[in-house]
């Protein structure tokens, strides 16, 4: 059953029973919300006191027309007999997610909505260039940054543990093929390493570290996706950091098997290859 009215009309109409379902709410000028609620008067009730601030959209369509000058629908009622709460939550995202994509209203132009919906939080791209914004030339206190490290000690990290499929690791690895750092990039970092801002300052190469970095920047270089499928044949380090924009330092260390990988890819030597 479908209810189409002013938000006072819907809460008489859903006043005297428990609703759960997806509602949908209209501007004046056409913009569309969709919405979910398991108690559909609770969640319709907050929009009346405009207790909705971090729906910045929604907020700003019900402060610029006027709460009462928007339509209110139910166009989907839940039947949640003999339902789990957390079947009724799973359920609710998949409706609103559905509903969202058919109206169109995430991430458009007459889209009040600031997420693609349910559990997928998908950020708008508006969205996104406001945190941007916002964050962008802030600068973290030594306070800060030494509280926030304190407060990560003995806590493990949030990927750890975690397995990306195959599919994940060869988009990423596709991803940062032909990728290049701008020159102003370029040059933030090389200022970022220069003196005593560079870790290795002061200090000196073991003579074995010496020897085994030659013989890396010497030999054949060979370069394949993290899946082990070959990619190009380099004739340096040097040259493998031209053609790719990755640091000699990274391709270095993941040839003398410090680290896995480097860039997205492996590199190894093509003289200790096994025939």
């Amino acid at each position: 059953m479908e209810a189409k009215f002013k938000i006072d009309d819907v809460l008489k109409y859903i006043s005297k029973n428990i609703v759960c379902g997806i509602y949908k709410i209209t501007s004046l000028t056409g913009c569309i919300y969709i919405g979910q609620g398991i108690n559909l008067k609770s969640r319709l009730s907050h929009y009346k006191r405009l207790d909705c601030k971090a729906q910045r959209k929604l907020y700003s369509s019900f402060k610029k027309y006027g709460i009462e000058n928007h339509i209110f629908e139910i166009v989907h009622v839940l039947e949640i007999n003999n339902l789990s709460k957390s079947e009724i939550i799973s359920e609710l995202n998949k409706l609103e997610i559905n509903y969202i994509k058919l109206y169109d209203c995430f991430n458009t132009k007459y889209g009040l909505n600031l997420t693609s919906g349910g559990d997928n939080k998908s950020l708008s791209d508006e969205t996104k260039n406001k945190i941007g914004d916002s964050n962008r030339g802030k600068k973290r206190s030594c306070e800060f940054i030494r509280n926030m490290s304190v407060s990560r000690i003995g806590k493990p990290s949030w990927n750890k543990g975690l397995n990306m499929s195959l599919e994940a690791r060869k988009n990423m690895s596709i991803s940062h093929i032909g990728k290049t750092q701008s020159e102003e990039s370029n040059k933030k970092n090389s200022e970022s390493h220069k003196g005593n801002k560079n870790h290795f300052f002061n200090k000196n190469h073991k003579p074995e570290s010496i020897k085994k970095q030659r013989e890396a920047n010497s030999k054949i270089i060979i370069q394949y996706s993290i899946y082990g499928e070959f990619i190009k044949e380099h004739t340096s380090i040097t040259q493998a950091s031209i053609d790719t924009n990755v640091p000699r330092s990274s391709i270095g260390s993941c040839v003398r098997l410090e680290t896995k990988k480097a860039g997205g890819f492996v590199w190894k030597l093509k003289n200790k290859l096994k025939h």
